[in-house]
């Protein structure tokens, strides 16, 4: 494989639609925010309880669809593979938005969560007519959050968004490299 080709899949990896949610609550947390000052009992739980609904029950659905064979592997290759997975992940987290809400957590949070919902569900819908790129929709999503947040908590967010464009720009780089 060429230097090229394994940069372009450590870069899936980084960039993968399941992390989003994971990078969106640490910008939340840890930048210059209203959340920032919360004590770390409560961005512990945060973390933990999106890393869980968000990111680790997804994993574990497309895992359980792989070794049932209802998907052939987790890159899923064809728009057919996707509906399914894409399906359940807006499910767990739409299950993860309420469970953060009713254990009163941070609006914003739970808005990150809810949004990831809203995106899966956009692509559940849209995946049996086009294969777009989850990845791109994943970062994008997170370069929108990351603009509000800075928006609405009328602070100096340049890093954070300079990060996530670069996070935007590696990832269309890694799939059409990779496609």
């Amino acid at each position: 494989m060429s230097l090229l080709s394994n940069l372009s899949k450590a870069v899936a990896i980084v960039v993968h639609p399941v992390v989003m949610p994971i990078y969106c609550t640490l910008f939340a947390l840890f930048c210059v925010s209203p959340w920032a000052t919360l004590p770390s009992g409560v961005k512990t739980y945060v973390l933990l309880s999106v890393g869980f609904g968000a990111c680790l029950v997804p994993l574990m659905i497309m895992g359980l669809l792989v070794l049932m064979g209802r998907v052939s592997d987790f890159e899923m290759p064809t728009r057919e593979e996707r509906v399914l997975p894409v399906a359940l992940t807006s499910v767990a987290t739409a299950m993860c938005s309420g469970v953060l809400a009713l254990n009163g957590m941070p609006y914003a949070i739970v808005v990150i969560v809810l949004c990831l919902c809203v995106l899966t569900l956009i692509a559940t819908f849209v995946t049996p007519h086009w294969k777009i790129s989850l990845h791109g929709m994943g970062v994008g999503g997170l370069l929108a959050y990351v603009s509000m947040l800075g928006i609405q908590s009328r602070t100096d967010f340049f890093v954070p968004v300079a990060i996530a464009i670069v996070l935007a720009g590696l990832a269309a780089w890694s799939r059409l490299y990779t496609h």
